[in-house]
């Protein structure tokens, strides 16, 4: 709790008195979406796209890739991220797991703003451990962060268990 509180020194009538004042849970989350991890652009070729970076945790570092892949050339692309080389479900959660799809949100934001793709396309796996909290998480960010030249279209697939979420640019 205390790292996550701001120390303050409040002075009255002249009498300094130190004290912390605690963020509101809805602040930190709020922060936590607004504040990608650092990443950089590894790869830039037509059809093929690739930011990494990286997370610290338990001690270890862990390095994330997201990798745009246009199969077709209609400059619609699919979207994947391996945490150290793994794509299936990465079994992080808490703030290491929004810190992760947070980081991967601006990068597919960065994506869209400097290509202007057709489409951009991702889903998202959880397992039965999960339940809905993961694309509950998913759901929410990627609301919240569709950039206005696009539509978030968000459908279930394979029983449930997966989400595939599209981003499509608007018809002007």
């Amino acid at each position: 709790m205390v790292q996550d509180s701001i120390r303050i020194l409040r002075i009255k009538n002249n009498n300094a008195k130190e004290g912390w004042v605690v963020k509101p849970f809805k602040t930190y989350i709020a922060e936590l979406f607004d504040k990608p991890l650092p990443y950089k652009r590894t790869v830039n070729k037509t059809d093929l796209k690739v930011y990494d970076f990286s997370i610290k945790m338990n001690g270890s570092s862990k390095k994330v890739d997201t990798t745009f892949f246009d199969a077709d050339g209609l400059n619609e692309f699919d979207v994947t991220f391996k945490v150290d080389n793994k794509i299936n479900v990465t079994g992080l959660a808490g703030t290491a797991a929004i810190k992760i799809f947070t980081t991967v949100i601006a990068q597919i934001i960065d994506f869209i703003k400097a290509h202007q793709p057709n489409k951009i396309v991702f889903t998202a796996v959880k397992t039965k451990e999960e339940g809905q909290s993961r694309s509950k998480l998913y759901d929410r960010m990627t609301k919240r962060l569709t950039p206005k030249e696009y539509v978030l279209h968000i459908r279930q697939v394979l029983w449930d268990t997966e989400s595939e979420y599209t981003f499509t640019k608007r018809i002007t």
